[in-house]
């Protein structure tokens, strides 16, 4: 895992692929990092933990892994370049 954001690629070894999972109902699919403190969470399709997580502390900011973009909840909507 990548020792800034926790983020864990696919990679085979032993045997054994690992991946990133949220930190609650350990879902491999539809995964967003928060970019203040790491905690990864599933979307709000899926068990909405990425967005439980801002309420719960305020962290506006997640890049959702799939597509490398990043969600202003504040704001409610991607940021862009």
């Amino acid at each position: 895992a990548c020792p800034v954001c926790r983020y864990t690629l696919r990679c085979t070894g032993a045997g054994e692929e690992h991946a990133s999972r949220c930190d609650r109902c350990a879902t491999t699919e539809a995964l967003w990092i928060c970019l203040i403190c790491g905690n990864v969470g599933c979307s709000r399709y899926r068990g909405a933990h990425a967005s439980e997580h801002w309420r719960e502390t305020g962290h506006i900011y997640a890049l959702e892994l799939d597509t490398q973009r990043v969600w202003d909840y504040a704001g409610d909507g991607y940021v862009h370049r």
